[in-house]
């Protein structure tokens, strides 16, 4: 019998090293150093040489005059790493933490200036926002923390200094205060320098998260991107293994006419010329007339999946728009259609492969038009002009759903089509309401008027 074991209880800082990055591979873009460095390092300089001249005026630097070398490059040594601060975030921050230490120690009314506190809070700010080596941040953090500890205890126990400062604290009268002067100055110090520390580390944290969330949104949306190219590519794939598949059978069609006719002209050359004159222009219109089909489209065939099963069985023509029509009724959606054809019987001598074109347009139209659309009644209209072009229009005046969008994949598949027949598809929104999607297709021997849009 196997013993259980105790579950694994989290460490009680683990979700603080989680929160500061520590085991985050991720590492934050660094910039170069730019113009807004340079500025805000010259303004935070410059301003705190002017305090630091306002205070020797009033006497209270507490150094001689010939310190003022001196007293200008510890100044310039606090200000000037912040240039780095986000290309050598720890770096930065302990040559700026040392150089604020020393004019601390030598001048305490100078390392008391709002700016060098700035300059101070925004090297520690940097190196818990930019720092690539978290560890290394959580590290240089504590150590800064640790000698402001140390310097305050030092500063209340050892040298002349101390002594003076005690004997200042030691006749403050505290009233009736809860806490003696000198623990309270000691706290007090502490507390101040641990919000000090502790506002730094989480503001430069949370900057450093939310670079790290912003990174996470920009690679994800590179991904959707790279997924919907991906997808759109598969659309025209599969649209272009349809027309294969419709190509295939308007083809085989011409073949075996030509077969036929063909085998009928050589029984009856010797006995009837003229019959088999007869089946030999068959063979012969029959042979132009795919391959000018087979022209159209063989720019579009790249390569053939002769595994896929999608496309249906037969090539459907204009003659089967009315079952089509008939699929599409319902007690939702009301579908009319019109054919309009000059002259009489047009429609049904259209070529396979524009009838195949427009089938499908109008197959895909008026699925849109029950997914996207609140219409009730869309209407069909199909337009023959023999010899010239035959076009489909679809209207609806509907509006579009609000909890429907389309991926817009229909729509190219049918400009792939119409494309690859020297046709042109229009589709949008219409001025009175609803949609309008629109097929036109030019037919042999009107390749003058293929670009043509007008009625």
């Amino acid at each position: 019998m196997e013993t259980p074991t105790a579950p694994v209880r989290p460490r009680p800082w683990s979700g603080f090293l989680s929160w500061a990055g520590v085991n985050d591979p991720w590492q934050r873009p660094v910039p170069r150093v730019g113009r807004e460095d340079v500025l805000v390092v010259v303004a935070l300089t410059v301003l705190a040489a002017v305090l630091t001249e306002l205070q020797r005026g009033l006497g209270s630097v507490g150094t001689p005059s010939s310190s003022r070398p001196v007293t200008y490059a510890l100044l310039a040594a606090t200000c000037v790493p912040l240039l780095w601060r986000r290309r050598y975030p720890c770096t930065s921050a302990v040559v700026a933490y040392v150089a604020f230490m020393a004019v601390s120690m030598m001048m305490p009314m100078v390392g008391g200036q709002l700016i060098l506190l700035v300059a101070f809070f925004l090297s520690m700010y940097s190196a818990a926002a930019w720092a690539p080596n978290r560890p290394g941040m959580l590290v240089t953090i504590g150590v800064v923390a640790g000698t402001i500890i140390f310097w305050l205890i030092w500063s209340l126990a050892v040298g002349a200094g101390a002594e003076r400062l005690r004997g200042e604290l030691n006749t403050v009268d505290p009233g009736n205060a809860l806490i003696s002067p000198l623990v309270a100055y000691l706290l007090f110090n502490l507390l101040i320098n641990g919000a000090f520390l502790a506002g730094a580390l989480i503001f430069g944290v949370s900057s450093w998260r939310r670079a790290r969330g912003n990174a996470e949104i920009i690679a994800q949306q590179a991904q959707l991107t790279a997924q919907a190219d991906q997808l759109r590519d598969e659309a025209v794939l599969r649209e272009r293994l349809r027309i294969a598949r419709d190509l295939h059978d308007v083809v085989g069609h011409h073949v075996s006419v030509t077969g036929i006719q063909a085998a009928a002209a050589r029984r009856v050359l010797e006995r009837d010329p003229a019959r088999a004159a007869a089946a030999l222009a068959v063979v012969e219109e029959s042979t132009r007339q795919a391959v000018n089909q087979m022209r159209d489209l063989l720019g579009t065939l790249r390569a053939v999946d002769e595994d896929a099963t999608d496309s249906p069985h037969g090539a459907p023509t204009l003659v089967q728009l009315p079952d089509l029509v008939a699929a599409q009724q319902g007690h939702d959606l009301q579908v009319s259609l019109d054919v309009v054809e000059n002259p009489p019987g047009a429609a049904a001598q259209v070529p396979p492969v524009v009838a195949i074109s427009l089938y499908r347009a109008v197959e895909e139209a008026l699925t849109n038009v029950r997914r996207h659309s609140t219409a009730h009644k869309a209407q069909v209209v199909v337009r023959v002009e023999a010899g010239r072009y035959a076009e489909v229009e679809i209207l609806d005046s509907g509006l579009p759903r609000p909890d429907s969008t389309g991926s817009g994949l229909g729509l190219l598949g049918m400009r792939e089509r119409a494309k690859n027949v020297g046709g042109t598809v229009e589709a949008g929104p219409r001025m009175i309401g609803g949609y309008r999607v629109r097929m036109r297709l030019p037919l042999e021997g009107a390749e003058h008027d293929q670009g043509a849009t007008g009625r």
